[in-house]
């Protein structure tokens, strides 16, 4: 985290540019990234093929974003893929969403459609894959095609750029874009490959294959539920062990957390045996490593133990399980729902968005016939809160329905569940 979001230090120690979206709400958090991310985007952009570069002998086209910034180097065949390039697009729109800043996005904005261009002759002739190099990353015994997972950042990338219009006062623009994503969703749900309307199957059936469409919208709405009971049983047909790859964790953990199935994702993160973060950290594990199977061989030398990039269970533990979510630009609203799994007696933490430290605090106490669950509650002024009845694991209950605003101030709130 000094000047560009390095990767190891010991083999490249270069700013691949994914996880500046795919880490930003796991690093803005805990810390103040406003300065170091717009730094971040500003390279960015200014490393976005122009006229001029375009000009040169087997330059890339204009609008082209490299994986890599500064792109010191390129690596061959690992240069070109919507999940990366298109940090131009999602990374301003994870600034907004988290800080409330419009002014970024109106810098940004002009980049943003300078790289939709660079996309539409690969969307257009049907060739993503050859923009498609990476996929996802790290994925471990399973398989998702790297088209996939593309087609899902693109329909993202015109979604977010349609809505970044409409805030912009750019009415026809977001209307056109808005068209383009509707289109891309279209062909994704006709193509066999990608979506079975009559089965309900997603992608290759994968974790990443569910967790991505559904995270990124392309589902229909009403097949939405169907869709994350199938993700919650290919998990646990891999006895609730971890298969994403870097692009699709978030994914996969922000839908289970959004759909009330933290509890799922618990078994995962506290699996007694590999691949879990459980794992890495009875082994004595400080740093994350960049595979689930880190110890294998690759190419005759171990590979990196100190990567960020596996880190989405960070923001997991701040949204779902802590339980506290932003709900609008820059933390005006806030929704407070903790989930409490049966081994847990205790969490406290803090969220730092732009009115200040959210602070949330849960202590448990379990008795033969219930659960007393306590929560204290500070917010800084100008926020409101939307406080949702815990999930308790181990007890069944309805989808909470009661719900309670607070404002700024210490609040404290008891619950009482009956086994």
């Amino acid at each position: 985290m000094f000047s560009a979001f390095t990767d190891c230090p010991q083999i490249e120690k270069l700013g691949w540019i994914e996880t500046s979206h795919l880490m930003f709400r796991s690093l803005a958090d805990t810390y103040d990234i406003r300065a170091w991310m717009r730094k971040i985007i500003h390279d960015i952009q200014d490393a976005q093929t122009g006229e001029r570069e375009a000009a040169f002998p087997g330059a890339e086209p204009v609008g082209y974003v490299p994986a890599i910034v500064p792109e010191y180097q390129r690596i061959k065949g690992l240069f070109r893929d919507p999940n990366w390039n298109g940090a131009c697009i999602f990374t301003p729109w994870e600034y907004y969403l988290f800080y409330g800043e419009t002014d970024l996005l109106e810098q940004s904005y002009p980049s943003m459609k300078r790289y939709l261009e660079y996309l539409e002759p690969f969307l257009k002739t049907g060739r993503l894959e050859d923009c498609t190099q990476m996929g996802e990353w790290g994925e471990l015994g399973e398989h998702t095609p790297r088209e996939f997972v593309a087609m899902a950042a693109c329909y993202r990338m015109f979604r977010i750029v349609a809505k970044t219009a409409e805030i912009l006062g750019f009415a026809r623009e977001q209307q056109k874009y808005s068209r383009r994503a509707e289109e891309l969703r279209s062909a994704f749900l006709d193509n066999p490959e990608c979506w079975q309307e009559d089965t309900g199957i997603c992608g290759t059936g994968s974790q990443v294959s569910y967790g991505c469409a559904l995270f990124s919208g392309l589902i229909p709405e009403k097949k939405r539920e169907t869709a994350v009971e199938r993700l919650v049983q290919v998990v646990e047909k891999k006895d609730f062990h971890l298969t994403s790859g870097e692009v699709g964790l978030k994914q996969v953990f922000r839908t289970l957390g959004e759909y009330g199935r933290s509890d799922v994702v618990w078994k995962m993160v506290m699996n007694r045996t590999e691949p879990s973060y459980r794992v890495f950290v009875d082994r004595g594990l400080t740093t994350l490593p960049e595979y689930w199977n880190y110890e294998e061989l690759w190419y005759g030398m171990a590979r990196s133990r100190n990567h960020a990039m596996m880190g989405h269970v960070k923001e997991w533990i701040m949204n779902d399980l802590l339980g506290i979510r932003l709900a609008a630009p820059g933390g005006s609203v806030v929704i407070l729902q903790p989930y409490v799994p049966r081994e847990i007696q205790e969490m406290h933490g803090k969220l730092l968005c732009s009115y200040g430290e959210i602070s949330l605090s849960c202590q448990v106490k379990r008795r033969t016939e219930q659960v007393q669950v306590s929560l204290e509650i500070t917010l800084p002024v100008g926020v409101k809160g939307i406080l949702k009845e815990p999930y308790v694991g181990g007890i069944r209950q309805e989808q909470s329905v009661r719900e309670k605003e607070l404002g700024s101030g210490t609040w404290k709130e008891e619950f009482v569940f009956s086994s």
